[in-house]
């Protein structure tokens, strides 16, 4: 099914204005890459790029500079090097503040990686020295590759095996030059109907492009978030160390206490992103975790210590529990506070019928299921469970 997303037409015009509003010279952001930043098979290109979103984004306390060329490669010795194009030349005089490097895809190209491939880490470390050279305190941000479909040409060219290790060897620039690393991949990935050719983005999926660097460039994540499954009432895993983890704004300190002490504390990432281990949960009292980031605080109560499965399946799995031989009689008795699930609704079912604009745009971005929340085994609770799930668990329980 073809989509099509409204065209937001704002052109950026760059130079009109070199003071912002709070009197200060706007911060400089320059977008380097290949065809994917450029804009290359978007029908309004000049402002549906990720580069342009992103300068939406921002606002006026932000210049953004597109400097993408299609077909550049990373490689010095490629078959298009992007130190050798004009707009390399372009993105230094542009004298950046922060630079966003997206480059990679081309160099899965057979006349480059089979022959120069060694040569990609110190030739992305030239680069960054040459920014740095202009501007010291530039603040450098790289990404992962975004991916590549199997209906692309670069796909029959270039390698599944090519692309994995230049995605290595940009994670060791990273490390190598103390840059920040985002992932577009993770942006794009699983979302086949944004890439339209198997490789460009189309507008939406330039707009998360611009969504992630804007993250990245301002730190903002939202509230303290956990994953949907960390509820009150909850089952963890008994007797092993338990990861937790979720997001809030970059920068921000976590701090995770058990039953009001020993307290865990991490940070988020520059990708909001926060995770730590927790001591081992034994078999007894209910916990309670509370998580606190900021001004932010989750508090998870009657926290419970046992086994966690996970049932998983077609209709075979999905078939409720009150439809089940001897469903009425197991329903009537399903009482038990410590027998406890976590089931996930489909949002909608595949089916012969047709899907609301509210359905589709939900799927769209992976919302295949409806939140769920922990439950006590009971009558009004069960009836439409698993009836595989339940029974599998009441002899767990016994």
């Amino acid at each position: 099914m073809k989509r099509f997303f409204p065209a937001v037409i704002a052109l950026l015009c760059a130079g009109l204005s070199t003071i912002t509003a709070n009197g200060r010279e706007p911060v400089k952001v320059a977008c380097i890459g290949n065809s994917i930043t450029y804009g290359y098979t978007l029908e309004h290109r000049d402002s549906l790029c990720y580069p342009s979103q992103l300068q939406r984004m921002l606002g006026d306390d932000y210049k953004v500079g597109n400097f993408g060329r299609s077909g550049a490669t990373l490689l010095r010795h490629g078959h298009r090097p992007y130190n050798e194009m004009e707009e390399w030349q372009k993105a230094l005089a542009f004298d950046a503040d922060i630079a966003v490097i997206h480059l990679g895809i081309n160099d899965t190209d057979p006349r480059d990686w089979p022959l120069y491939g060694d040569d990609f880490v110190k030739d992305y470390v030239a680069l960054i020295d040459t920014l740095r050279g202009r501007n010291p305190d530039i603040r450098i941000i790289i990404s992962r590759l975004s991916p590549i479909l199997s209906q692309h040409y670069r796909w029959r060219s270039g390698t599944q095996k090519w692309r994995l290790e230049i995605q290595k060897a940009i994670e060791r620039v990273a490390l190598a030059t103390g840059a920040e690393l985002i992932d577009f991949d993770v942006t794009l990935r699983d979302h086949e109907y944004l890439l339209e050719d198997g490789l460009h983005p189309n507008a939406r999926g330039a707009q998360l492009m611009a969504r992630t660097v804007a993250g990245a460039l301002t730190g903002r994540y939202g509230p303290l978030r956990l994953p949907p499954v960390w509820q009150s009432g909850m089952v963890v895993q008994r007797d092993r160390p338990l990861r937790i983890k979720g997001t809030a704004n970059a920068g921000t300190e976590v701090k995770i206490k058990v039953n009001g002490a020993h307290s865990v504390v991490a940070k988020t990432d520059n990708q909001g992103r926060w995770s730590a281990i927790l001591q081992p949960f034994a078999v007894g009292d209910p916990y309670t975790i509370e998580v606190t980031g900021g001004a932010d605080t989750v508090l998870l109560k009657d926290v419970v210590a046992g086994d966690v499965w996970v049932a998983s399946g077609q209709s075979n799995m999905a078939f409720k529990l009150k439809n089940s031989a001897g469903g009425t009689e197991a329903i009537a008795s399903s009482a038990d506070s410590l027998l406890r699930f976590y089931a996930l609704t489909p949002r909608a079912y595949t089916d012969g019928c047709r899907w609301s604009d509210d359905v589709i745009a939900a799927v769209d971005t992976l919302g295949y299921f409806l939140p769920g929340n922990w439950q006590r085994s009971a009558p009004e609770s069960v009836s439409d469970f698993s009836a595989v799930a339940y029974y599998f668990a009441r002899e767990m329980r016994k």
